[in-house]
């Protein structure tokens, strides 16, 4: 009989887990449908080079004709893209879709360590409502990225939960035998189109290596109990082999990519910033000391002067990069910086690529690389021969350490961190006006399924503060409750957020140090926060050295980690101080 109760109970528990989740989901999902695509199509380096790459995609070309963009970004949103054209659903639906699946999976992942439903349902919520994913409606590679991190988390702790043997489920279609397999086969796959989303992937890597180590740890251990003098050899062979899979299932998730793009290109790589010469060429570059330094300016007119006088290769961009063509890489740090005179940091990479590809040395990735090569030889062997006064020679993309981005760096980290919790660029329902002809904007609609923002040039109606189209007057009847939801939702955040991360910082510090107590979730929650700290670390740096790097979209991947850690926080916290009650009652 209590066995009979404790699957009534089990039953119920799920049963207002996954209607309560579904609610939640399908509400979601309505808000996200009645929302237009904002369409950049004068972004060339963004959201339309995503789209032309997901249509050669759909169209058996790979990536299109090579030119010196095919290979600049990573090609898994581009592969997203194409892949919604043929399922036919709305772009920013698919994307809801998705992120509402790894939230799911996520909880789901949670159940062996939360047992309430309740809790699991509040945080499956508190997840669900990100303001972060309603704000951004580009066709841009962030909210794709988001969700992958997420499915990275709850496959890592699912991972966990199966080596572990903690799963409730000892039936089903897959062998619990094989479950530990099928986690590890499934993190392999889902790190690598995480990898293939962004270039700045290390990030993730301290919530799931030291996860997989400390269950790993954990496991061993458990297999011992009681046992003192059962070989240890067999639990390390089987956590070296889920190890083992994760990897391979990782490597045969890029190799198809790495395949395509040497078959069709001669580059066997994932994109172009990884290939050495470029790197070592744009290394080169930022070598050359120069008397006024700047934190927002990694190779100066100054340096590029400098290096023109001593290299024929370099000598061949002059007319691209401090000629008339100067002009539009100049507007976005006259704009940002009020450096009105000079290419700032986040643009000067991109300016540097297209000079090449002007001056004629993009025809094939081994001209290019040729090129780069024989630049980086040209400045290294001035620097040698003492023509130049040089830093030292390194092969990255990343800045040159200066003392100064020292001392700015922890300022603008705890500013990150306020603008993440405080949400203080005031996130907003993203309704403005598509840019790009007709034409450019149709295509967009036409491969996304999604109604874009109408274009400057049909707003006819005007409202009080408000813009407002004809062509949006479609959805009049629906379009005030959206906002009033969405302006609801973002004041909610703004407010709440800050005071329930501050709750649960000292919810855990009881845990931890006043009560002392630590376990699986206490790691799983530390873990959430050193993997948050280290996005914000990465753009701390970018912050303070090439561009903006506090913004919504690059601070969109943090949050539904910051929201979890709020959620499993408080409930762990809570938990220890009621039971530390109930144990002096």
């Amino acid at each position: 009989m209590p066995m009979h109760t404790n699957s009534e109970t089990e039953a119920k528990r799920v049963a207002l887990l996954e209607v309560g989740a579904g609610i939640v989901a399908v509400a979601v999902v309505i808000i996200a449908s009645r929302q237009g695509v904002f369409v950049n199509a004068n972004a060339l380096i963004d959201d339309r080079l995503f789209l032309n790459h997901a249509i050669a995609i759909a169209h058996g070309q790979w990536l299109g004709d090579y030119n010196s963009l095919t290979l600049a970004k990573g090609p898994f949103y581009s592969i997203f893209l194409a892949v919604n054209y043929y399922i036919g659903l709305p772009v920013l639906i698919s994307q809801s879709l998705l992120y509402l699946g790894a939230g799911y999976l996520l909880i789901k992942a949670l159940q062996n360590y939360v047992k309430q439903a309740s809790v699991l349902l509040g945080i499956f919520c508190l997840y669900a409502w990100n303001p972060y994913l309603f704000s951004s409606t580009r066709v841009i590679r962030d909210p794709l990225y988001t969700s992958l991190t997420v499915l990275v988390v709850a496959i890592s702790i699912g991972t966990s939960n199966t080596l572990l043997n903690q799963s409730h489920s000892h039936g089903g279609l897959i062998s619990q035998k094989y479950r530990p397999v099928m986690w590890s086969i499934l993190l392999g796959v889902t790190l690598a189109c995480f990898w293939m989303t962004r270039e700045e992937g290390i990030w993730i890597l301290p919530f799931t290596l030291p996860l997989l180590f400390i269950s790993g740890f954990m496991f061993v251990r458990r297999s011992r109990q009681g046992h003192p003098g059962r070989q240890i050899v067999r639990p390390l062979l089987t956590l070296a082999k889920l190890l083992l899979i994760t990897g391979l299932a990782f490597s045969l998730t890029l190799g198809p990519v790495f395949a395509l793009n040497a078959f069709r290109y001669g580059a066997p790589y994932i994109t172009e910033m990884q290939g050495s010469n470029f790197k070592a060429a744009y290394g080169a570059l930022t070598r050359v000391k120069v008397d006024n330094w700047h934190p927002y300016l990694p190779v100066p007119r100054e340096a590029r002067q400098k290096i023109y006088a001593i290299s024929p290769s370099f000598k061949t961009l002059e007319p691209y990069l401090d000629g008339p063509a100067l002009s539009p890489w100049v507007n976005p740090g006259c704009e940002r910086y009020y450096i009105c005179d000079d290419i700032v940091g986040g643009w000067f990479v991109w300016a540097f690529k297209l000079a090449v590809d002007a001056a004629g040395f993009y025809t094939s990735p081994q001209t290019a690389s040729q090129y780069f090569e024989q630049l980086k030889l040209e400045i290294n062997d001035a620097c040698l021969s003492k023509q130049l006064a040089c830093h030292r020679q390194k092969k990255s993309l990343a800045p040159r350490f200066n003392v100064a981005y020292f001392k700015a760096f922890f300022p603008a980290y705890f500013r990150g961190l306020k603008t993440l919790i405080s949400n203080d660029f005031s996130l907003r329902y993203n309704d403005r006006p598509s840019t790009g002809s007709p034409e450019e904007i149709s295509l967009f609609e036409a491969f996304l399924y999604n109604r874009a923002n109408p274009p400057e040039s049909e707003l006819s109606l005007t409202a009080p503060g408000k813009d407002v189209s004809a062509k949006k007057l479609d959805a009049v009847a629906i379009k005030p409750i959206n906002l009033f939801l969405l302006a609801l939702i973002f004041q909610l955040y703004r407010y709440a957020i800050p005071f329930a991360f501050g709750s649960t910082v000292l919810c855990l510090f009881f845990k931890y140090v006043v009560l002392k107590k630590f376990n699986f979730i206490s790691c799983i929650n530390v873990l959430l926060l050193a993997t948050v700290a280290c996005r914000l670390a990465i753009l701390t740096l970018i912050d303070i050295s090439s561009f903006k790097g506090f913004t919504p979209l690059y601070l969109m991947p943090c949050s539904p980690l910051l929201y979890l850690f709020i959620g499993l926080g408080l409930y762990e916290g809570l938990d220890a101080l009621k039971k530390s009650q109930a144990s002096r009652a």
